[in-house]
């Protein structure tokens, strides 16, 4: 009886099945922070967006998911808006939503 080794395969569906939880978990992400983002005219809420759209991307051996807010729709306001100025209180929705998010993240992975 032959023994075949699988390991590309193996790895090729690992690495498949972790970039589509990664980006559930983005786009989980996204969408609580859309709904916690606050609105005076909507651009802040529409400019969010996980990226890349097809889903997870690799540096090396470490894969990302990477949500942003601002830059489409000229919404150069998101991280004043998270964050707070000198004259302006922080009025967080990303965090929050990671937090939120965060501990079903192993859930959502188990699920993709």
């Amino acid at each position: 009886m032959a023994v075949r080794w699988f390991d590309d395969r193996v790895r090729e569906r690992f690495r498949a099945k972790t970039e589509r939880g990664l980006s559930n978990a983005g786009l989980a992400v996204e969408a609580l922070a859309k709904q916690l983002a606050p609105v005076l005219t909507g651009n802040l809420r529409r400019s969010g967006r996980k990226e890349p759209h097809a889903g997870a991307f690799r540096q090396g051996d470490t894969t990302y998911v990477l949500v942003k807010f601002g830059g489409v729709n000229k919404v150069g306001y998101a991280l004043h808006v998270e964050l707070g100025t000198r004259r302006m209180a922080a009025r967080p929705y990303l965090l929050p939503a990671l937090r939120q998010v965060g501990p079903r993240i192993p859930s959502i992975m188990r699920t993709a």
